[in-house]
């Protein structure tokens, strides 16, 4: 999996056109796209989850912090099932 970050051109029919050099191999691949107006300033390129959620997320969210409340929360659950 290969993450691509692009900028792209919405026709005036709503249609979305890209052209992106993936470096993969020819045949069929399965994406997901999130597209939205440009800003100002452009989002830096990422290739990781975490810089995919740059401006999603609120910039004090601490992911790691709230993955180990889940899980804490979730064992303790398991723990009285046990």
């Amino acid at each position: 999996m290969k993450t691509l970050a692009f900028q792209g051109d919405v026709d005036t029919d709503g249609k979305l056109r890209l052209e992106i050099a993936s470096g993969l191999p020819p045949g069929r691949v399965e994406g997901v796209i999130m597209v939205g107006p440009t800003s100002k300033t452009a989002a830096p390129p990422y290739d990781t989850l975490e810089g995919a959620m740059v401006g999603v997320l609120p910039a004090d969210a601490d992911i790691d912090a709230d993955l180990a409340e889940m899980n804490r929360a979730w064992q303790q659950k398991l723990d009285h099932i046990q």
